[in-house]
């Protein structure tokens, strides 16, 4: 680009249009105007005339050529004439990192999305593409941490940085941020792609803690190391996560992220993990927290102690919200594999009650008990004379929602189910509720090829509500050479065609 461009789109580089001091050169934003399209720019202008500055101008510029990312600030161009050296980048219209470590705004999720951002491109300098060679920043910080408008972060400011081989040392004064700087680096003279990592982790700490931890002016290095070095402990984290996100962080998510920044904080550079690792165990951070977020909202409050009542609560424990609510949705076996609870439809509570539990006063079917595919359970009664079924029920419900209206279904199958039609079967239930007689008299299909008939409904405002039926005899109104059935259970259904007002008995 031509320095009169420059000059007019930064409004002759005006105070008004200054955003930003470096190191080498002042920053100014500007629109630049090229027939009838805008585009708003940033333009850092190197400090000096012809010699000064031209090292680390030709370095940046190197480096925004040949290393081109999507989280790498973008090289809109650049102006070198009459000894001017500007640098033009595409513009990031939130600026910089610093300024919104403290935005409440900020959620803990977003904040993982730009680390993870800044991660990646720092990945894809060290890893050497697309040349042989891989990029030490030298001057990872906060400040030289760019966000767009949709909060996409990107390196930026490579006017320190250096290129050479891959694993190899590059030997020089010290330079970048004071606090940022690896001690290790400062100590032995030379800096590696783990010099990049210690100032990586200083700023995924200041992103957790919600202010900058190195500032530009009276900064306490004791100060600053004591409280970095809580990242290291065993204990509570409450004094270094910043006070307006504690409440929405997952346990999971806070665990995984102090773990790996740790590791980028230890002072032996050869036990710090490269960026690549570090970038997987932020996406696991990441993973957890949504996770806790659009999945944990869908679980019972009480989910946990729900969970304790099965026989697999230990494999429970470590699964994901996703995987413990779709579990929810099929069925979890509780008390010893009696209870099937589930979640059904608007996150109401479904419960069905194991065969095993009930009394046969027509003999024990001990004889008769049958492993089916298909059930829940791992038994279910097989009943060969249906005209005769003396089941006697008697049980209570624990884990429905409350004020929902349920139906109480009984659960069954025909032994042999070949011509079970899809359309609702008429038969004749028989039975008992207290010493009142009964009569329920539609069967239904269901996708799982099990059948229900509807035994009672009634408006759930108490807990443990105790349930007494004697099921005397079923007769398949149509069909006679129905004459076995499996007997599943006692289901707990949640009415989707009544409401708290209207009951219909």
């Amino acid at each position: 680009m031509s320095f009169h461009e420059i000059k007019v789109a930064t409004h002759n580089f005006s105070h008004e249009n200054l955003i930003g001091r470096g190191g080498f050169g002042k920053v100014y934003e500007g629109i630049l105007t090229r027939g009838d399209k805008s585009t708003t720019i940033v333009a850092k202008r190197f400090h000096g005339r012809r010699g000064q500055g031209e090292e680390h101008f030709l370095m940046e510029l190197e480096i925004l050529f040949d290393y081109k990312h999507e989280n790498i600030i973008g090289l809109e161009g650049y102006c070198n004439e009459n000894g001017e050296k500007i640098i033009v980048y595409e513009h990031a219209s939130n600026k910089s990192l610093d300024k919104h470590l403290s935005n409440a705004s900020l959620t803990w999720t977003k904040r993982l999305e730009i680390c993870i951002d800044i991660v990646r491109g720092l990945a894809f300098l060290h890893k050497g593409a697309p040349t042989n060679e891989m990029v030490i920043h030298r001057d990872i910080k906060s400040a030289n941490i760019l966000l767009k408008g949709d909060w996409k972060a990107k390196l930026s400011d490579f006017g320190l940085s250096a290129i050479s081989a891959r694993k190899q040392k590059v030997y020089s004064m010290v330079v970048g941020t004071y606090g940022y700087v690896d001690p290790q680096s400062e100590e032995a003279g030379f800096f590696t792609e783990k010099s990049d990592i210690y100032s990586l982790g200083v700023v995924l700490f200041e992103i957790l803690y919600g202010q900058l931890l190195v500032p530009t002016e009276d900064y306490d290095k004791q100060a600053a190391s004591k409280i970095l070095e809580q990242i290291h402990g065993e204990g509570e984290v409450e004094s270094i996560v910043f006070k307006d996100i504690k409440e929405q962080i997952a346990p999971k998510s806070l665990s995984t992220f102090r773990a790996i920044v740790s590791q980028c904080l230890v002072d032996d550079s050869k036990k710090r993990p490269t960026a690549k690792k570090v970038l997987q165990k932020l996406e696991k951070s990441l993973e957890f927290q949504e996770d806790y977020e659009q999945w944990g909202p869908k679980l019972p409050e009480d989910y946990g102690d729900i969970l304790k009542l099965s026989t697999n609560s230990k494999t429970y424990s470590t699964k994901m919200k996703k995987d413990l609510y779709n579990q929810l949705c099929k069925g979890i076996l509780l008390l010893d594999d009696k209870v099937c609870l589930s979640i059904g439809f608007n996150g109401k509570r479904n419960e069905i009650i194991s065969a095993t539990t009930f009394s046969y006063r027509n003999g024990s079917p001990h004889d008769n008990w049958c492993i089916v595919p298909e059930s829940r359970f791992e038994k279910v009664a097989e009943m060969l004379d249906i005209s005769n079924l003396m089941i006697e029920i008697e049980t209570k419900t624990q884990f429905l929602s409350p004020n929902t209206v349920y139906g109480v279904y009984l659960v069954f199958k025909f032994c042999d189910s070949r011509n079970v039609s899809r359309i609702p079967m008429y038969v004749d239930l028989k039975y008992r509720k207290g010493r009142e007689s009964m009569h329920a008299y539609f069967a239904k299909l269901r996708d799982d090829e099990w059948m229900t008939i509807e035994l009672y409904r009634f408006l759930n405002q108490k807990e443990d509500v105790v349930f007494n039926f004697l099921l005397e005899s079923l007769s398949p109104y149509y069909c006679r050479d129905y004459d076995a059935i499996y007997v599943e259970g006692i289901e707990f259904r949640p009415s989707e065609n009544a409401s708290f007002d209207v009951l219909l008995f």
